[in-house]
């Protein structure tokens, strides 16, 4: 899902990644250069390598 943010941030929009096991898909993006920012009930907040945030949200994923 890709949101508008409010704020003035440079990407103007925020990713967020549905999973079934977001501690899992953490320890995966973790492993591929990512940071966990900080940790919710139902999403945890990344950071990719170049800084920019995203999120991973406990949900199925749309099988459209």
């Amino acid at each position: 899902m890709l949101q508008r943010l409010d704020s003035d941030r440079p990407a103007g929009a925020h990713l967020d990644i549905s999973c079934v096991d977001t501690e899992a898909t953490a320890d995966w993006h973790v492993a591929l250069g990512a940071k966990v920012i900080e940790r919710f009930e139902h999403w945890i907040v990344m950071a990719d390598p170049t800084g920019e945030r995203y999120c991973l949200c406990a949900c199925e994923p749309f099988d459209g």
